[in-house]
């Protein structure tokens, strides 16, 4: 056989077979201390994650391409210095309040992704909280009363269209087309 380009097509089957598995660094000897270590953050390793990630980091650590952080992350969200495993971009805390994986930022469902878009949605609008009480919106003192109307019809969409939350979006998405060529 040539090594003339383009004539080193393969023949045939793998010349030596693996007689056993690859293990991760096998001559290196590690105290009891580290070996407990390492264990504890093998458990930690995949919380809260999906399972793509957790697939990706046993590989990783499996095969000794698991690099931990030296100094903290910044979460990419809540922007704080708080991220303390490697290969995350979000926090537990952001993580688990937005429903998404904190290394991938993939949401757990649907639903969930469909609730942080109307969170935003009513962030951009103006509205605060919701009282659990009366279903009205809180609004900061300083908004116009166009304002307090806008607010009270994204609520009156929200209640009214509680089970279809794409055409909600798709609704609130048509009237700030409608008020962005009124204001221009």
């Amino acid at each position: 056989m040539s090594s003339q380009r383009g004539n080193s097509a393969k023949k045939g089957h793998q010349a030596y077979q693996n007689k056993e598995a690859f293990t991760a660094e096998r001559n290196v000897k590690f105290s009891e201390t580290e070996i407990a270590a390492r264990k504890k953050l093998q458990k930690v390793l995949d919380r809260g994650c999906c399972e793509r990630c957790c697939e990706k980091l046993q590989w990783k650590f499996q095969y000794g391409k698991y690099k931990p952080l030296k100094t903290a992350a910044k979460c990419r969200q809540c922007r704080r210095t708080c991220i303390q495993l490697a290969y995350r971009t979000l926090c537990d805390t952001c993580a688990r309040g937005n429903k998404q994986c904190p290394g991938c930022c993939e949401f757990e469902s649907e639903e969930a992704r469909n609730a942080n878009i109307l969170k935003k949605l009513m962030a951009k609008a103006g509205v605060d909280e919701m009282d659990s009480n009366n279903g009205e919106s809180q609004v900061d003192s300083n908004n116009t009363n166009s304002r307090l109307d806008q607010t009270s019809d994204i609520q009156k969409q929200v209640n009214a269209h509680t089970g279809d939350l794409s055409q909600l979006l798709d609704d609130l998405a048509a009237e700030d087309d409608d008020d962005d060529s009124v204001n221009e």
